[in-house]
């Protein structure tokens, strides 16, 4: 199991704590976002993209992640990604921050945050023209999806 994460979120106290601790498992390995992970020669079956899209405000960072993500899958694995977000969080007091596709929050903080939310057929859509196709669910977030990269054709 791989953890990805950018190298300031890694020092934030309550991810490092988590971090040393999963570290304590024999197959666990971090990679910071994008260097290590880019570098890395590691394949993986499954992906999990929890709450990660919606945060970045640029959409080309958005699909260079979804991209790399790709590359990192292996050929002979499921080649699954589940996916969650959440939809409805959306305030009115969130329309004098718009930012691009979304939206700043805790402007008066020091940890700022973007966030963007797209309705359930926002999602499939952008997910299907990067070739991620839904192919179930699972409980958790408004949107908690599984998703298969290039479905094989089950028919031959």
């Amino acid at each position: 199991m791989t953890a990805v994460e950018y190298e300031n979120a890694f020092k934030r106290p309550v991810a490092a704590k988590n971090c040393t601790a999963a570290k304590r498992f024999r197959h666990f390995n971090d990679l910071v976002w994008p260097h290590d992970f880019l570098r890395s020669k590691e394949k993986y079956d499954v992906v999990l993209l929890v709450f990660v899209l919606q945060t970045i405000p640029e959409k080309k960072e958005r699909d260079a992640i979804l991209q790399e993500i790709a590359k990192k899958l292996d050929r002979r694995g499921p080649r699954r990604m589940y996916y969650a977000s959440r939809f409805g969080d959306k305030l009115d007091s969130d329309k004098p921050h718009a930012f691009k596709d979304g939206w700043i929050r805790k402007l008066d903080q020091k940890h700022q945050t973007f966030y963007t939310e797209w309705t359930p057929g926002e999602t499939e859509k952008f997910m299907e023209k990067r070739r991620f196709e839904r192919i179930g669910g699972y409980s958790g977030a408004s949107q908690s999806y599984i998703f298969e990269y290039e479905p094989r054709n089950v028919w031959g």
